[in-house]
């Protein structure tokens, strides 16, 4: 008997806990429904810039949500309870249509997890815009579990001219094997290996491996998370020719988005 009371105990908890996460749940789900509604995240643009000189190659697309809360924390539960690729793809959707408020004759990078990549409707948003000037940065490198799949599910968006981004290249991604599987048009080199860069003669040994490594394959190297001139300098010397962060300007948005 004492048992059977136990089990009972242990079988109530679980249940209990079972119908929080459910109710959570929907809760999550009502408020990215809200936004979704509401024709997506507000997106802010972040510039790209050529070193030296600084002139506007293009801008990176960064979604804002209306609270505090950072938007990994947003996409992250989006995910969770099945809204992932609908929040993606709004995000997506508001970027391609604020973007020509800009006035800018460079590209539009867009940022997407692995997974969505493989989504027909996501290739047919990337397909309806300027394929050209668009410029996909994967998100989740922990998803990608299959290059070769990602590479297929793109091949059409890049025969068209659109570019396949990287980010977080010497620290948070995966494995330089992917880097070399998945073939990027853009390399980004996290923010964590950049900051301290004038002062620091390992990261900058390693920034020059990429710069050699993404000449010789025919990709851009990015700095990204540059946030004075000596870092810009030091990219600079080292032969990195693109970046961005606040040194160059940060995300803000469009007349259109803020309105």
């Amino acid at each position: 008997m004492t048992t059977l009371r136990c089990s009972a105990v242990v079988v109530g908890m679980l249940l209990e806990a079972s119908h929080i996460d459910r109710r959570a749940a929907v809760v999550v789900r009502s408020r990215i429904d809200r936004v979704l509604d509401s024709g997506g995240p507000r997106m802010h643009f972040q510039p790209i810039v050529a070193v030296p000189g600084g002139e506007i190659l293009g801008y990176e697309a960064l979604a804002r949500f209306p609270d505090d809360r950072a938007p990994d924390i947003w996409f992250a539960e989006a995910w969770d309870v099945g809204r992932g690729v609908a929040l993606e793809m709004s995000a997506v959707a508001a970027a391609m249509r604020d973007f020509p408020v800009l006035d800018c004759e460079g590209f539009l990078t867009v940022n997407l997890a692995a997974t969505s990549c493989g989504e027909e409707q996501v290739l047919e948003l990337l397909s309806s815009g300027p394929v050209d000037r668009l410029v996909v940065e994967i998100t989740e490198h922990s998803a990608i579990d299959n290059a070769a799949a990602l590479v297929a599910h793109l091949a059409p968006f890049r025969e068209l001219g659109g570019r396949l981004a990287i980010d977080d290249v010497g620290i948070g991604f995966s494995g330089l094997t992917q880097l070399v599987e998945l073939a990027p048009d853009v390399i980004k080199l996290d923010r964590s290996l950049v900051a301290g860069l004038p002062d620091d003669s390992p990261r900058a040994a390693l920034v020059a491996a990429m710069v050699a490594y993404s000449g010789s394959v025919g990709s851009w190297l990015l700095a990204e998370g540059v946030e004075d001139e000596r870092t810009a300098l030091a990219l600079q010397d080292l032969g990195v020719r693109f970046a961005q962060g606040y040194h160059f300007g940060r995300p803000q948005p469009t007349a259109a988005g803020a309105s």
